[in-house]
């Protein structure tokens, strides 16, 4: 077998092992040349593709053990130049809204720059969930995601 396929099908792998998933597990052992000193490095090219369209990526924290919450984020164009950015000041607010309230205020953004199609990026695996309606957001939330 290929070695890049055997990685690939190790770190796509929906295996648990206990709560930890195996893609974990394989990926620090792999690399981790103390636990594999037999293995030899494997480079592996990756590159970056621009989607078809305009893109949006967001990102939002809560500062330390405060409620405050910041968001901001990047649109570029179908070529991946920079077209606008934005960051924010959410006030006080959970990281869940922080997160919903940036991917909003990015397709606001979109929208204002007359952008037809767009693809959202978020590092926020439960406000894609709330968006896509595989998961019923939190009461005080739904505005955002409806």
């Amino acid at each position: 077998m290929n070695v890049k396929i055997w990685i690939a099908r190790n770190l796509s792998c929906s295996l648990f092992i206990g709560d930890v998933p195996w893609a974990v597990i394989f990926g620090f052992i792999c690399w981790n040349p103390a636990l594999t000193p037999h293995l030899s490095k494997v480079e592996l090219v990756i590159s970056w593709l621009p989607p078809p369209t305009g893109w949006v990526n967001n990102d939002a924290s809560v500062r330390g053990s405060s409620t405050l919450a910041f968001g901001g984020g990047v649109l570029r164009d179908s070529q991946g130049r920079w077209i606008a950015w934005f960051a924010t000041n959410w006030g006080s607010f959970s990281i869940l809204a922080g997160e919903l309230l940036s991917i909003k205020k990015g397709l606001v953004l979109a929208r204002f720059r007359d952008f037809k199609e767009i693809v959202i990026e978020s590092d926020s695996s439960s406000a894609v969930r709330h968006i896509l309606c595989d998961e019923e957001p939190p009461g005080y939330l739904r505005s955002l995601v409806m």
